[in-house]
């Protein structure tokens, strides 16, 4: 999953795949943008998902094995062990930003260990799930709310709105999983 991932790294991509025999499929950016609903039903097709930032969290929200790799090289397999280094680093390939070789890659393959995957699908639930998110969100909004900083002259419809929509996603990042 990527919308900026260049020719070179996608062929190291399908070179390691092809190498040890697994089927590929691109989306996002130039292999063509995915809604939300349609993204949830192409991760729960795959094993393992390569991605940056947010569609990391979405892969382990799907609970599948992700590797943080793109463009930019990369932080490899995401472990209960590394989790916290690589969230530090939003999941952008920042923490190691290693530029992966094929064999490199076929090396970050290898660690797939489905034990992982249900304390990974926990770890991010527990950070970015509606229950969590949502009453911080609002929490925040009460917070400049409570400031006084709001102008009566000042139409906020926008604002409303954006803040509805930012509720409305993130509810459905966790709806979607039920």
């Amino acid at each position: 999953i990527s919308a900026k991932i260049n020719d070179e790294k996608v062929q190291i991509i399908k070179q390691v795949c092809e190498k040890i025999g697994l089927e590929y499929r691109f989306v996002g950016g130039r292999f063509g943008e995915v809604k939300q609903d349609q993204l949830f039903r192409l991760i729960s097709e795959a094993d393992i998902v390569f991605s940056l930032g947010r569609g990391v969290i979405e892969a382990m929200l799907c609970e599948k094995a992700v590797i943080v790799f793109d463009s930019n090289g990369g932080d490899g397999m995401v472990t209960p062990e590394n989790f916290d280094e690589i969230r530090k680093h939003n999941f952008s390939g920042r923490k190691f930003n290693k530029d992966f070789s094929v064999e490199d890659l076929i090396g970050e393959i290898k660690k797939y260990d489905p034990q992982n995957i249900k304390q990974l699908y926990k770890n991010v639930y527990d950070l970015y799930s509606a229950e969590i998110v949502i009453p911080h969100l609002i929490n925040i909004y009460n917070n400049v709310i409570d400031e006084g900083v709001i102008d009566s002259k000042k139409n906020y419809k926008k604002v409303l709105e954006g803040f509805y929509n930012s509720l409305q996603e993130t509810k459905n990042y966790t709806t979607i999983l039920t």
